[in-house]
């Protein structure tokens, strides 16, 4: 009577909620691919589809606001270069002079209606339309540097989704197994072959593991978030089943890593476009050497006398000491930052360099860690786990054992887990590094 008292008592307070769902639905296997939503981690996919992973990437380039804002700029850059291509607008011009001061009759007054034109020197519009095609070309190279920021953060976002739900199987899958050592350890009570405090013992880490699950879930929920709102969608719209595509069978070196970023990382080609506007305000700063030419034409009116035509023709004088230290002035800073830019892209390929090195020594140990543990440590601890359960039956090993054993099962497929997350977010490192590289198409799963 004291025992079935003592288990009424402690399962109602350890027994959480969410420990009493787990209790009423099933718990699947994370051998059975991605993570499911049921069991421990409830089911937070709302009924969607799955996603994959090209297609997270797809719609957050498509629908990202940051993307987007970067593509209307460059839509905007690309009308600039017919704006250059135009003369300035016309002068009309109306005159009236010798009015007499005793007369208010318009009559009386000398008139000259004039309209002109100013044409800039040889070469400058050609000039100025190619520094707008450039700026255009530039703001189109901003798109893709941010569009491989986006697509970086959505992989992230990506596999913290997948690394939390796949955790969560982990931990349902955790109590199931100490269910059952509770329920061992309870017959054996039964019999008179244990205490209670193996009973005990066995609800209190069935409650540890369920504050476990509450983190885990927060995890699921923030990167929900962030996947959400860089897809461009509602921050708790439901996201189906994630699976993280299978990792290469084998990572470049790191100078083929650095080969590749310099031939095609968009940042560095970023780079080059804006030395190539530089360049092009440098010509356009030298092209203000030449003269610009006005013509201009009118008509007089001359009371009492024989009406007139009128012309005039301008030069600018861009020799002039005021005028030709301006000019050079501009074309010594298009210079100067034209010399930054070189620095610039130094920079940049030191860094992408450090991330390729960094990404591919990160994606070795994992894939080393996920390996060892596969090959070896899982299934020694599943032998022992197993050894255990049959001492512990013949009074051979103690309960702490037991729990012990199973745990050390389940924190060694943390441990798969973690490394497969920490090997895709190595190679997410080394596709910013490089510009991206091909996605495979096949999946592995988070067993």
């Amino acid at each position: 009577m004291f025992r079935a008292v003592l288990l009424t008592l402690l399962t109602a307070a350890l027994m959480a909620p969410a420990g009493r769902a787990l209790a009423q639905q099933p718990v699947q296997s994370p051998a059975a691919g991605s993570p499911p939503a049921s069991g421990i981690a409830g089911d937070d996919t709302g009924g969607a589809p799955p996603l994959p992973l090209d297609e997270a990437v797809r719609e957050a380039l498509e629908r990202n606001p940051s993307v987007g804002s970067r593509r209307a700029d460059a839509e905007a850059a690309r009308a600039k270069p017919d704006t250059e291509r135009a003369l300035p607008p016309p002068m009309l011009e109306a005159q009236a002079w010798q009015w007499p001061r005793d007369t208010v009759n318009p009559g009386d007054v000398q008139w000259m209606a004039m309209i002109g034109q100013e044409f800039p020197g040889r070469g400058k519009r050609a000039l100025r339309v190619a520094m707008a095609q450039r700026e255009a070309s530039m703001r189109e190279g901003e798109v893709a540097v941010e569009a491989v920021r986006v697509a970086g953060e959505v992989r992230r976002a990506y596999v913290d989704l997948w690394l939390a739900r796949a955790t969560l199987d982990v931990y349902a899958d955790r109590v199931r197994l100490l269910r059952q050592v509770a329920d061992a350890a309870e017959a054996k009570y039964a019999a008179g072959r244990a205490s209670q405090q193996d009973i005990v013992r066995a609800l209190v880490e069935i409650s540890r593991v369920h504050e476990l699950a509450v983190m885990a879930r927060e995890r699921a929920r923030m990167a929900r978030v962030a996947l959400n709102s860089l897809m461009g969608r509602q921050p708790d719209e439901p996201i189906g089943e994630v699976s993280l595509p299978d990792p290469p069978a084998d990572v470049p070196g790191t100078s083929a890593l650095v080969d590749l970023a310099r031939q095609r990382h968009p940042e560095l080609a970023l780079v080059e476009r804006a030395r190539a506007v530089v360049s092009a305000e440098i010509d356009v700063a030298k092209s203000d050497r030449r003269p610009n030419f006005v013509v201009q034409g009118g008509y007089m009116w001359m009371p009492e006398m024989r009406d007139a035509f009128t012309a005039r023709v301008g030069i600018t004088w861009p020799g002039a000491p005021w005028a030709r230290r301006g000019i050079e002035a501009r074309v010594r800073e298009a210079d100067a930052r034209r010399t930054a830019l070189d620095a610039r892209r130094l920079a940049v390929e030191n860094t992408l360099a450090r991330m390729a090195g960094e990404g591919r020594v990160r994606a070795l140990a994992a894939r080393e860690r996920a390996d060892l543990v596969d090959a070896s440590l899982l299934p020694q601890a599943t032998h022992a786990l197993e050894l255990a359960r049959a001492e512990y039956q013949t009074d051979q090993t103690s309960f702490l054992d037991l729990v012990e054993a199973e745990r050390l099962v389940l924190d060694l497929r943390l441990d798969a887990i973690v490394a497969r997350a920490d090997l895709a977010r190595a190679l997410i490192d080394i596709e910013t590094a490089t510009g991206g590289l091909p996605a495979p198409s096949t999946e592995f799963s988070h067993e």
